[in-house]
């Protein structure tokens, strides 16, 4: 963004350079000649026209103009990168979000199951081996519950990363446009990422 300002600055400069400059002067004396006092005031105004520097002047201008474009070029595709980064953590922050409460669903209805089982044994309704294997599926449940923690953990701190914010917030991704405290929608996410991401200033 401050580079794209300077382009516009130099861009402004070389334009100048092609027309007139007039500089205004002004001046007073004050004295004595032959005994009388005198005062005088000058009045003036100088003009200075470029006619002919050999294309150098338009060609000045037409550097600062690809210099500008460039800069703005620049800017643009670093904007493009931080919004195509910040949607991909975005939708993975989202879900991961989505994937645990899946799994807590799934956990709980296994606990359930994991009771009824052990009842049905206790009354030799199930043998000892159907008994195991309802355990069985009930740890692997609870290890991918863990496992989705752990994954909504990571696609946090990635999106947090992102937008160069504070990695110890805690946020949580909207999918709709109802934001409620510590939930933030993706155009937030951009938002925050301009106001915090230095190469968008810089470039």
């Amino acid at each position: 963004e401050e580079e794209m300002k300077l382009g516009d600055m130099k861009v402004n400069e070389a334009t100048r350079g092609l027309y007139p400059t007039a500089t205004a002067k002004y001046a007073l004396t004050d004295g004595k000649a032959t005994g009388v006092e005198f005062t005088e005031k000058t009045y003036g105004m100088q003009v200075e026209q470029p006619l002919y520097y050999g294309g150098r002047l338009r060609l000045t201008l037409k550097q600062a103009q690809v210099n500008r474009q460039v800069a703005q070029a620049k800017f643009d595709k670093a904007e493009a990168d931080i919004a195509a980064k910040i949607t991909e953590t975005f939708y993975s922050l989202a879900t991961a979000q989505f994937n645990l409460n899946d799994q807590k669903e799934l956990f709980a209805k296994s606990r359930g199951i994991l009771v009824l089982a052990g009842k049905k044994y206790e009354q030799e309704l199930i043998t000892k081996l159907e008994l195991l294997n309802v355990e069985s599926q009930a740890n692997q449940i609870e290890y991918q519950l863990a496992v989705a923690a752990k994954d909504l953990d990571i696609a946090r701190i990635n999106l947090l990363q992102a937008m160069n914010a504070n990695p110890e917030a805690q946020i949580t991704a909207s999918m709709d446009l109802n934001c409620k405290e510590h939930i933030i929608d993706l155009n937030n996410c951009l938002y925050l990422a301009y106001q915090n991401r230095p190469e968008l200033h810089m470039n």
